[in-house]
């Protein structure tokens, strides 16, 4: 499995936490492609000089289309499956093989990694929606396995915000197979990229309120 396994990473401004992200994951020997959303901290240096895969947006797009470009390239390419990964250096990557695990023996289309820890308040009322009326206690998760072929036909453009919220909703009602395994969280070592609490639980707000409907 693990040769058809591509690890897609969105990344901006993360240069300190993707040095050892990166060769973390280069020791178990993963695949992996790092999306680069116009970052000014060297990012692009020190890919180029470690010959990491990569692609980089033209401009600022935000988490979601840069994702986004991660699974059209992966697509592209051929590979069976996609992890998604959060750069910021929270995701074990020891927790890969439980993703890897967990599929062998129950085949499910998504595998959603439960976070131990979610650090905003709408990201506790959200889960709890979804987990009450489609059994996902985590929608926010970043680290996610998903099988490609789930993806034949879908419009990206359909899902360019939200944190791919919508996305997850949109698979279960298209009945495809989800689970979940519990991952462990890691303190980032420097300040978050996504906003501070008041304004990313303000997009949180729209966001529930745009999947309860």
């Amino acid at each position: 499995m693990e040769k058809d396994l591509l690890i897609v990473i969105p990344i901006h401004n993360e240069l300190t936490n993707i040095k050892k992200l990166y060769f973390s994951l280069k020791k178990k020997k993963y695949k992996i492609l790092f999306v680069d959303d116009c970052s000014i901290d060297n990012t692009e240096k020190f890919l180029k000089k470690n010959k990491i895969s990569f692609i980089k947006n033209n401009k600022n797009y935000g988490y979601e289309k840069t994702l986004l470009r991660g699974f059209s390239y992966a697509l592209n390419k051929k590979y069976k499956f996609i992890i998604s990964m959060d750069g910021d250096g929270e995701h074990d990557v020891n927790d890969i093989k439980k993703f890897i695990s967990h599929y062998k023996k129950n085949k499910s289309d998504i595998i959603i990694g439960n976070r131990s820890f979610k650090p905003r308040f709408m990201e506790h009322v959200t889960a709890a929606y979804f987990n009450l009326k489609y059994n996902i206690s985590d929608p926010f998760s970043g680290f996610i396995l998903y099988k490609t072929e789930i993806f034949k036909n879908v419009k990206f453009s359909r899902f360019n915000d939200g944190y791919l919220v919508d996305l997850l909703k949109f698979f279960v009602m298209k009945k495809k197979r989800v689970s979940k395994i519990n991952i462990n969280i890691k303190k980032r070592i420097d300040k978050p990229r996504v906003g501070n609490n008041f304004f990313v639980n303000i997009k949180m707000i729209k966001i529930f309120f745009r999947v309860l409907f």
